[in-house]
C-alpha cells in the first residue's frame, strides 16, 4: 500500500497539468501518514487539509484563491509529505503501518 501511495503522488507532482483536482491522487499517502499517528505526519495532514480551506474560493474569493494557488501550495506540502515518508523510512521506522 505505501508503494501505491508514493506512486499515485509521484505521478500528481509530475503532472504538468497538477491541478488541484490532481492531488486527489495523494489521498493514500494521506491516509497511511494518518494510520501512523506520528506527529510529523499529523502535521503534514493537518497542512495538507489547511491548504485546502486556504486556498477554497468559497473561503477567501477567486482572486484571492488564484493568488494563494500561484505559489503551487499543494506541490510543496505533499512534497513535504513524500520527504517525511522517506525521511522517517530510512531512521528505519517504516512511516506506514504494516
Amino acid at each position: 500500500m505505501a508503494l501505491f501511495a508514493l506512486c499515485c503522488l509521484g505521478v500528481t507532482l509530475l503532472s504538468p497539468l497538477a491541478w488541484r483536482a490532481n492531488f486527489v491522487m495523494a489521498w493514500p499517502l494521506l491516509r497511511l501518514a494518518a494510520e501512523k499517528r506520528t506527529w510529523g505526519g499529523l502535521a503534514l495532514v493537518a497542512l495538507a487539509g489547511l491548504v485546502g480551506i486556504v486556498s477554497s474560493e468559497f473561503v477567501i474569493g477567486v482572486e484571492p484563491s488564484q493568488q494563494v494557488l500561484l505559489w503551487r501550495p499543494y506541490a510543496i506540502v505533499f512534497t513535504a509529505l513524500m520527504l517525511w515518508a522517506s525521511w522517517a523510512s530510512r531512521r528505519g521506522a517504516s512511516p506506514f503501518p504494516s
